[in-house]
């Protein structure tokens, strides 16, 4: 589908008309026809995506002077349509801060403006003037227009469908996961500062929620990661809302300034190499602990990788590779499931208390195949009910950080060790990375010899 912009058109034509109409001529097959989108302010009044219409012309030139009138035909009938429609009262306040834009002021209401610096207001009272023949533009440049209630359920309801795109890959565990805390954090806020409307937002709420969360820290003695955690979402809420809705009167860089508690450095502990020897590979203290619990702590304590990425593997698809030279997991996406990022689709060796784990159990996880929290939370308590946990801040994940001070212990290549952790790689990546050879002579050096 081409635009005809031809180089012999009537200048005059050119002159007299908007030059955006070119993009409503389209020629198919040699045929010129009308195509145009129906613009969202009148969605509300036309129903079609599209306006098409046959132009009855093969010339181009003469394409495009149909266009332009049928064109102008299009737009009466819609502003006919729109006298006799009464728009809502979202719609008349979106509507008012376009057009305050236009005449190059924010849109604020008259109380607002009241209450601004003698000057402005002098300058809207100015431009007013200049504009008596057309109310709604004096309307708009002097605040007569009320902001409508939204709420922020319907915020996070837009937001939602926002992002539905970027969630399309997850399952519903993953979605949960990506929902749940977002909405605990603005109903926390909510129930702080009110159902207030978005628009109503202003620092002060910020700052009261910040103080409800600093007393909530103290008297129950919460990590303040809690605390951060809600800011950044509601934060993130809030920032969709001032670029993708017309009328927001706040900055979210200024609401968020100076919010955020100190984080102490992280409260999760790696184990010791000999409390994972001794105890979390040891036989009898497993006893009673359904065997793919056991060997999910093997294939994790030489592999390193994250509880999702190991329930997460599909035998169907060649996702666990014992045979050939070097066995292997392959850490990958599929069409109903994303890992945490592209770094972290990757190939593992397999050695020592993996290779044995995988061994025993060559088709995966199947019992929480995709259920990383209802394995995590079973291994957990296990562990905190027999001893096996040295404190608190010790818990399955741990083995995830002693995988990687074990690895940094034997001084692989900075490449090697990003590779096999699934992070980040510093320098640019070039090429497919290290080879599972070069991997599994790392993992050789420093995996549970004992159990092979």
């Amino acid at each position: 589908m081409d635009n005809i912009l031809g180089n012999n058109l009537d200048n005059k034509l050119l002159l007299e008309r908007d030059t955006t109409l070119f993009s409503y001529l389209v020629v198919r097959n040699g045929h010129c026809h009308y195509l145009r989108r129906v613009p969202k302010e009148f969605s509300h009044i036309d129903s079609r995506t599209y306006i098409k219409k046959s132009l009855k012309t093969k010339n181009p030139q003469e394409g495009l002077k149909k266009a332009l009138n049928y064109n102008d035909l299009v737009e009466a009938d819609w502003q006919k349509l729109m006298g006799n429609i009464q728009a809502d009262p979202f719609t008349n306040f979106i509507n008012a801060s376009k057009r305050a834009e236009h005449h190059g002021f924010t849109y604020k209401t008259a109380p607002e403006i009241s209450e601004g610096d003698i000057d402005r207001i002098v300058n809207r009272l100015f431009e007013a003037t200049k504009l008596i023949d057309s109310p709604k533009s004096v309307s708009a440049i002097l605040g007569g227009q009320h902001r409508p209630k939204y709420a922020l359920e319907q915020l996070w309801s837009d937001y939602d469908q926002y992002k539905k795109h970027d969630n399309g890959k997850k399952d519903p565990s993953q979605l949960r996961k990506w929902r749940n805390p977002k909405m605990k954090a603005f109903r926390n806020f909510i129930s702080v500062c009110g159902d207030i409307s978005v628009y109503e937002i202003e620092r002060k709420h910020i700052l009261n929620f910040r103080a409800w969360w600093s007393d909530r820290i103290q008297d129950e003695e919460l990590s303040t990661k809690s605390a951060n955690k809600d800011f950044s979402h509601l934060r993130s809420l809030l920032a969709y809302a001032q670029d993708y809705k017309t009328g927001i009167n706040f900055d979210v860089t200024s609401l968020f300034a100076r919010i955020r508690f100190q984080e102490s450095e992280s409260e999760r502990l790696p184990f010791e190499t000999s409390h994972i020897i001794s105890k979390l590979l040891n036989h009898d203290n497993l006893i009673g602990l359904n065997e793919e619990c056991k060997l999910f702590l093997f294939a994790m304590a030489d592999t390193g990788a994250r509880p999702s990425e190991l329930v997460g593997l599909n035998p169907d698809r060649g996702d666990i590779q014992l045979n050939g030279k070097v066995p292997h997991i392959i850490i990958r996406p599929d069409k109903k499931r994303e890992i945490k990022n592209k770094y972290s689709e990757r190939k593992i060796p397999l050695v020592g208390a993996a290779l044995y784990a995988f061994r025993k159990m060559p088709n995966g996880f199947k019992r929480y195949f995709k259920n990383a929290d209802n394995l995590s939370a079973n291994l957990n308590s296990y562990l905190r009910e027999h001893g096996l946990l040295p404190s608190e801040n010790h818990t399955l994940y741990s083995l995830r950080h002693s995988f990687e001070d074990r690895l940094t212990e034997i001084e692989p290549p900075e490449k090697v060790q990003s590779f096999l952790m699934g992070h980040k790689y510093r320098r640019e990546r070039y090429g497919n990375g290290p080879s599972l050879e070069q991997k599994n002579k790392w993992l050789s050096k420093m995996c549970f010899k004992e159990l092979e």
